[in-house]
Protein backbone atom coordinates (compact mmCIF):
# COMPACT_ATOMS: atom_id res chain seq x y z
CA UNK A 1 0.00 0.00 0.00
CA UNK A 2 2.87 2.40 1.23
CA UNK A 3 4.62 1.91 -2.51
CA UNK A 4 1.54 2.50 -4.35
CA UNK A 5 0.85 6.00 -2.46
CA UNK A 6 4.87 6.63 -3.45
CA UNK A 7 4.33 5.69 -7.02
CA UNK A 8 1.12 7.89 -6.84
CA UNK A 9 -1.47 4.85 -7.69
CA UNK A 10 -3.07 5.76 -3.97
CA UNK A 11 -4.22 8.33 -2.49
CA UNK A 12 -2.51 9.83 0.30
CA UNK A 13 -2.42 13.27 2.19
CA UNK A 14 1.64 14.16 1.17
CA UNK A 15 3.43 16.53 3.85
CA UNK A 16 6.51 16.36 2.64
CA UNK A 17 8.47 14.42 -1.00
CA UNK A 18 11.95 13.74 -2.05
CA UNK A 19 13.36 11.51 -3.83
CA UNK A 20 14.85 9.44 -0.61
CA UNK A 21 11.44 10.38 1.84
CA UNK A 22 7.95 10.77 2.19
CA UNK A 23 5.67 12.13 4.74
CA UNK A 24 1.93 11.50 5.05
CA UNK A 25 -0.76 11.20 7.13
CA UNK A 26 -2.38 8.43 8.38
CA UNK A 27 -5.58 7.36 7.90
CA UNK A 28 -5.92 5.51 11.11
CA UNK A 29 -4.35 8.55 13.22
CA UNK A 30 -3.98 7.87 16.92
CA UNK A 31 -4.27 11.14 17.56
CA UNK A 32 -4.95 14.24 14.60
CA UNK A 33 -2.15 15.07 13.27
CA UNK A 34 -0.11 11.82 12.97
CA UNK A 35 2.18 11.65 10.34
CA UNK A 36 4.03 8.82 8.99
CA UNK A 37 7.56 9.29 7.42
CA UNK A 38 8.84 6.16 5.08
CA UNK A 39 11.96 5.77 2.90
CA UNK A 40 10.64 6.23 -0.48
CA UNK A 41 12.36 2.84 -1.56
CA UNK A 42 10.29 -0.03 -0.35
CA UNK A 43 12.44 -1.35 2.95
CA UNK A 44 10.34 -4.02 4.96
CA UNK A 45 12.25 -3.33 8.24
CA UNK A 46 14.91 -0.82 9.38
CA UNK A 47 17.53 -3.60 9.38
CA UNK A 48 16.89 -3.45 5.06
CA UNK A 49 17.55 0.63 4.69
CA UNK A 50 21.09 1.03 3.60
CA UNK A 51 23.23 3.54 5.59
CA UNK A 52 22.24 6.62 2.84
CA UNK A 53 18.77 5.85 2.88
CA UNK A 54 18.75 5.82 6.50
CA UNK A 55 20.56 9.23 6.43
CA UNK A 56 18.29 10.82 4.21
CA UNK A 57 15.10 9.72 6.00
CA UNK A 58 16.31 10.58 9.66
CA UNK A 59 17.76 14.00 8.38
CA UNK A 60 13.84 14.74 7.63
CA UNK A 61 12.52 13.88 11.48
CA UNK A 62 13.40 17.00 12.99
CA UNK A 63 11.65 19.34 10.35
CA UNK A 64 8.38 17.23 10.27
CA UNK A 65 8.35 16.96 14.01
CA UNK A 66 9.00 20.64 14.42
CA UNK A 67 6.01 21.76 11.97
CA UNK A 68 4.23 18.96 13.33
CA UNK A 69 4.78 20.23 17.12
CA UNK A 70 3.55 23.80 15.50
CA UNK A 71 0.75 22.64 13.41
CA UNK A 72 -0.92 21.07 16.04
CA UNK A 73 -0.15 23.66 18.72
CA UNK A 74 1.19 20.65 20.95
CA UNK A 75 3.91 20.31 23.65
CA UNK A 76 5.57 17.02 22.53
CA UNK A 77 5.96 14.64 19.49
CA UNK A 78 6.31 11.08 19.92
CA UNK A 79 8.15 9.18 17.50
CA UNK A 80 8.49 5.30 17.28
CA UNK A 81 8.59 2.81 14.43
CA UNK A 82 7.69 -0.81 15.24
CA UNK A 83 10.09 -3.60 12.87
CA UNK A 84 8.83 -7.06 12.52
CA UNK A 85 5.40 -9.02 13.10
CA UNK A 86 6.71 -9.64 17.20
CA UNK A 87 6.83 -5.78 17.52
CA UNK A 88 3.58 -5.25 16.23
CA UNK A 89 4.35 -4.25 12.79
CA UNK A 90 1.31 -4.81 10.46
CA UNK A 91 2.38 -3.04 7.53
CA UNK A 92 5.19 -4.11 5.90
CA UNK A 93 6.40 -1.08 4.48
CA UNK A 94 9.22 0.67 7.15
CA UNK A 95 7.19 3.74 8.87
CA UNK A 96 8.01 6.11 11.53
CA UNK A 97 5.03 7.25 13.50
CA UNK A 98 5.46 11.19 14.14
CA UNK A 99 2.34 11.57 16.90
CA UNK A 100 1.60 15.05 18.17
CA UNK A 101 1.39 15.02 22.23
CA UNK A 102 -0.48 17.28 24.44
CA UNK A 103 0.09 17.37 28.11
CA UNK A 104 -3.31 17.74 29.40
CA UNK A 105 -3.38 13.91 27.05
CA UNK A 106 -0.26 11.93 27.13
CA UNK A 107 0.37 8.69 25.07
CA UNK A 108 2.64 7.56 27.67
CA UNK A 109 1.76 6.82 31.32
CA UNK A 110 4.21 5.95 34.25
CA UNK A 111 3.05 4.28 37.67
CA UNK A 112 6.24 3.81 39.44
CA UNK A 113 8.52 1.67 37.05
CA UNK A 114 5.32 0.17 35.11
CA UNK A 115 5.30 2.31 31.95
CA UNK A 116 2.22 2.27 29.43
CA UNK A 117 1.22 4.02 25.93
CA UNK A 118 -1.70 4.60 25.39
CA UNK A 119 -3.03 4.28 20.99
CA UNK A 120 -6.20 4.33 20.47
CA UNK A 121 -6.66 4.34 16.09
CA UNK A 122 -9.64 6.11 14.44
CA UNK A 123 -10.40 7.01 11.28
CA UNK A 124 -10.34 10.37 9.41
CA UNK A 125 -11.59 11.71 6.18
CA UNK A 126 -9.70 12.64 3.20
CA UNK A 127 -10.82 16.12 3.18
CA UNK A 128 -9.42 16.50 7.12
CA UNK A 129 -6.20 14.89 6.26
CA UNK A 130 -5.36 16.82 3.38
CA UNK A 131 -6.25 20.17 5.67
CA UNK A 132 -3.88 18.75 8.41
CA UNK A 133 -1.41 18.08 5.63
CA UNK A 134 -1.46 21.40 4.36
CA UNK A 135 -1.44 22.87 7.68
CA UNK A 136 1.85 21.01 8.85
CA UNK A 137 3.13 21.47 4.59
CA UNK A 138 3.03 25.22 5.84
CA UNK A 139 5.39 24.96 8.69
CA UNK A 140 7.94 22.95 7.37
CA UNK A 141 11.16 24.98 7.03
CA UNK A 142 13.47 24.79 4.22
CA UNK A 143 16.46 21.99 4.30
CA UNK A 144 19.95 23.53 5.09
Amino acid sequence: MFCAIVAGRAPGSIVYRDRATLAFMDVNPVRPGHLLVIPAAHRAQIWELGEAESAAVYRRLPALASALKAAMAADAVTIFSLNGRAAGQTVFHLHFHLVPVHARDPLLRRRGRRVTFRLVQGRASRAQLDALARRIRARIRPAP
